[in-house]
């Protein structure tokens, strides 16, 4: 889109077409700007949990798998900016979130 460039990824689960966007570049971040990624995953992934599946179209399995293989792929420091609620990593999801604890 213009000078922005950016990957889509599926991340269905939560709903029947759920994206992601995945963006690299500089961040501002507290001690200047860093190059990172960022993934933009709507209501797939929160801090400390994942979307609802009980709608219809809706699939755990699913989602925790595109989780799994579509995001947590991503470098560790890569920032998650859920649908709602506070910003994350995928370092932290990953360590932390109950749905990925073995």
């Amino acid at each position: 889109m213009g000078s922005i460039r950016f990957e889509v990824i599926d991340l269905r689960g939560h709903s029947p077409a759920s994206l992601g966007f995945v963006f690299e570049g500089e961040v501002e971040m507290e001690g200047g700007r860093e190059k990172r990624k960022l993934v933009i995953c709507g209501d797939a992934l929160f801090t400390g949990s994942i979307g609802r599946t009980d709608f219809p179209g809706g699939n755990m399995e699913l989602l925790l798998q595109n989780i799994r293989e579509k995001i947590f792929t991503l470098p560790d420091d890569t920032l998650v900016l859920p649908g709602h609620g506070p910003v994350t990593t995928v370092g932290r999801e990953k360590q932390h979130n109950p749905f990925f604890q073995n």
